[in-house]
């Protein structure tokens, strides 16, 4: 059915975008990257091929598909050096791949608040890796690392808009990384408040 539909979409980049986008908010990644890929295919701008790609790479990173979320997120990159959006998830796959580089990611998240300062979720994403450095450490290092840790989760908090529950679970959930579960048991509670259905795994976390 998937394929049918894409084959019944005008010859333009926006509505193979926009399907691309719905896909994704079903958490469908698999027909979000076929979608994705189409819309690249119909992209007349640098700008929208950016979007394209930075789609494709995100499909692909939920998926686990890291290598191909790489390639897809460069050539994002290469059509437009300035996108927020290509930096936060090029971090997230240094990050979260197999052979992870923090460095990287922390650098990759530094370039996306620069140049899209009022996305809440590259904090969030920045202090989860952050975090994860911290286990890593001992003594001072590791206090500092956090410190540093949660100074980023708390911008990214008083940021956010007070419906965004997403920020509130990811921040909740690196709480419990650097195992502060009250800290983290707060922020699974503000999650459930907004959207209780979304969220209603993480009662078992505070039960």
């Amino acid at each position: 059915m998937q394929g049918g539909l894409i084959s019944r979409l005008p010859d333009e980049f926006a509505p193979y975008s926009n399907l691309a986008h719905v896909y994704g908010d079903l958490r469908r990644y698999d027909e979000a990257l076929k979608a994705a890929l189409a819309s690249v295919k119909h992209a007349k701008t640098a700008h929208e091929q950016s979007i394209g790609y930075a789609d494709a790479g995100i499909s692909a990173r939920v998926l686990g598909k890291y290598d191909e979320a790489l390639d897809y997120l460069e050539r994002g990159k290469s059509a437009d050096s300035k996108s927020g959006l290509i930096y936060i998830n090029l971090g997230m796959v240094y990050r979260d791949r197999e052979e992870p580089d923090t460095d990287k990611a922390i650098a990759m998240f530094r370039l996306a608040a620069i140049y899209d300062p009022n996305d809440v979720s590259i904090y969030a994403e920045w202090g989860r890796t952050l975090a994860e450095q911290a286990q890593r450490m001992q003594g001072e290092a590791a206090a500092e690392k956090t410190q540093d840790a949660e100074e980023k989760l708390q911008k990214a908090v008083e940021s956010a808009e007070p419906n965004n529950d997403q920020i509130r679970r990811n921040v909740g959930e690196t709480y419990e990384k650097l195992n502060r579960p009250g800290r983290a048991i707060e922020f699974y509670r503000a999650a459930i408040a907004i959207d209780e259905k979304n969220n209603e795994d993480l009662r078992a976390k505070i039960e």
